[in-house]
């Protein structure tokens, strides 16, 4: 597992990646987490631009000893008996990353009660970019989301649960202020928390903003390290308690 960091940057990494131009952000979870994907990975990381995700993560909660993420097998999934509660993020708390003011959110849409691997990926397959970009209808994508305007830019918070976003739009936020649970709305395969930055708050017309997080406690050859200004890459095991 690799990560990148200020401190350790090489001339390589300035094409696709120039963390010294990347906002910094705090982590928005608490206990131990994983990358599902980063644009540490790949450029765009989600594999399109499209609504301002170029630069978008997503996070799980792992167990730290087995560094599973759910309770539940492949087989389960696969034939669509699967529960959300059967992962480590269902429910679990999501925190402001920035200090701002909460300028747009969605909190209507009920969380899918069962995954189903192929049925999921089929619907994914035949979302319409177009026709949700010209009718704004961005729940389709993002189910129930956040979006904070900062000094940094706008940062997305997507995938909450129904019934637990606190926030209204106009609140002004804190760092570390509470916002909602993870959930399973949208256009998600599994429970997990994307987050972005964004050049806009309208999501049809929005640019991915690189970002990266202030400090966090990364898992090398088996002991928890204190890193700062990290992207990670994906797989790489991320602890931060506040």
């Amino acid at each position: 597992m690799v990560f990148l960091f200020e401190e350790n940057i090489s001339t390589e990494d300035f094409e696709i990646l120039d963390l010294l131009g990347a906002v910094s952000v705090e982590f928005p979870l608490r206990g131990t987490w994983t990358a599902i994907r980063t644009p540490f990975e790949r450029v765009p990381s989600h594999g399109c631009d499209y609504f301002g995700q170029r630069y978008a993560m997503d996070f799980v909660r792992v167990n730290p000893v087995s560094g599973r993420s759910t309770v539940g097998g492949c087989f389960k999934r696969l034939i669509g008996i699967q529960s959300p509660d059967d992962y480590y993020s269902w429910n679990e708390n999501v925190f402001s990353p920035v200090t701002g003011k909460v300028v747009a959110i969605e909190k209507n849409v009920t969380d899918k009660r069962r995954l189903n691997l192929i049925g999921d990926y089929f619907k994914s397959g035949m979302i319409n970019t177009k026709r949700i970009a010209d009718e704004k209808s961005y729940e389709i994508i993002a189910g129930n989301y956040i979006i904070i305007e900062s000094d940094i830019g706008f940062v997305l918070l997507a995938h909450l649960r129904w019934n637990s976003i606190a926030v209204n739009v106009g609140d002004r936020v804190f760092v570390g202020d509470y916002l909602g649970c993870v959930g399973y709305t949208g256009n998600c395969l599994i429970p997990h928390l994307h987050l972005q930055v964004m050049d806009s708050p309208e999501l049809g017309v929005a640019n991915g903003v690189l970002f990266k997080f202030k400090n966090i406690d990364v898992l090398c050859d088996n002991s928890w390290q204190s890193k700062r200004q990290i992207i990670p890459d994906v797989d790489l095991v991320l602890r931060y308690e506040k």
